[in-house]
Parts: structure tokens; sequence; C-alpha cells
């Protein structure tokens, strides 16, 4: 990668960090084979929650896989409700978002993303939960 495009990757990097902030979105960078991951949680008026899911790999010969899970807190602990899944190769950004009809409760996203070589071996398997949003 020549220098003009690190400076408009890291510039891209650093715009999707900082809209992350102001929105209030769940980021993280501290990982082997992934530049940034982030969850989101939105619940509307109606009760729509829209949960979104964001994974920048680091390597170019890589194949990844991304789930977006929305959870709700009931008895104690975290319950599945619906999940939606991305994929991408190479150094392409992933994202998804899907949507769910939700009733009262507290409910999150939970984001995972797995980067696997070309030749198929896992070379990461990362989570991060959104903020949590009683509705």
């Amino acid at each position: 990668m020549n220098r003009k495009n690190i400076k408009k990757a890291v510039s891209v990097i650093l715009l999707i960090v900082i809209v992350f902030s102001v929105l209030n979105l769940t980021v993280s960078a501290r990982y082997n084979h992934i530049t940034l991951i982030s969850a989101s949680l939105t619940i509307d008026a109606l009760g729509l929650a829209s949960c979104t899911g964001v994974v920048c790999p680091s390597d170019n010969d890589t194949n990844t896989t991304l789930r977006v899970e929305l959870q709700k807190y009931s008895n104690s602990q975290w319950v599945y409700v619906d999940y939606w899944p991305a994929s991408g190769s190479g150094m392409s950004i992933i994202r998804t978002t899907g949507y769910k009809y939700v009733v009262g409760g507290k409910y999150r996203v939970v984001v995972t993303a797995k980067v696997y070589s070309a030749s198929g071996i896992l070379l990461e398997n990362e989570s991060i939960n959104s903020y949590e949003i009683t509705y």
C-alpha cells in the first residue's frame, strides 16, 4: 500500500471513530487482524430496534464473517432475540443492519467478527457489545 492510500485509510478510520463517538456507539480497535469493530443499537418510539455491526479487517488475504445479534435481558441473563449475518473478503469494510420490533425491556447488540486466512484457518474471533437500552 502506498503512502497516499495509507493516509486515506487512516482518514476513513478516524472519521468512522469520530462518527461512532458522536452517535454514542461502542467501538474498539485492539486486535491483530481487525482494524475496527463496532456495535450499535437504537430503538425508536414505536419499538423498532436498529441493530448495526461494522468490522474493518486489516489483512488483504482474508475472509471475514460478521454476526449482529440482538439480545434481551431476561431472568438475570442475556437471551437471543434475532441475528443478521454478513461476510466479505480482503480489507473491505463489512457492515450490516437488522431491524426488529421489540416490547418493553433491556436490550443490547452483540457483534461477532471472525477473520479467516485464505486457506480457511481462523485467525481471529472477536465480539463487542453495544450500549444497553431500556425500552
